[in-house]
């Protein structure tokens, strides 16, 4: 499993940590995207990583994944963004949400490990 904050626009280009960050979450089976919650666009900020992953490597992308809105302590209730169901929101401040996004990470590392 990796956690992608690394990633910027244009790492399959070598900007920022680059390539060698993808190279290193080559080697997982599930990929945790961590989007901040005081982001502008955290859908935008998802749909750039995925395009990161395709531009470096499709299979990449492909990859069983969990979009998680991170640090959602810092959101007042009417400021959430509006995201695709799948998506979970947690705050590690407030311990808000930690438990489902662990229950789902160990659900897709589990199946993850079966289709080995």
């Amino acid at each position: 499993m990796a956690d992608i904050p690394g990633l910027i626009e244009d790492s399959h280009k070598g900007k920022g940590l680059g390539i060698r960050f993808l190279r290193h979450i080559e080697r997982t089976r599930v990929l945790a995207f961590l989007i901040d919650a005081t982001s502008q666009d955290p859908s935008a900020e998802a749909k750039m990583l995925l395009h990161e992953l395709r531009e470096y490597s499709p299979g990449l992308a492909e990859k069983p994944a969990c979009f998680i809105l991170s640090k959602t302590d810092l959101l007042l209730p009417e400021e959430y963004p509006s995201l695709p169901k799948e998506w979970l929101a947690m705050s590690a401040v407030t311990g808000n949400g930690v438990e489902a996004v662990i229950h789902r990470l160990t659900a897709l590392v589990e199946e993850a490990r079966k289709a080995l």
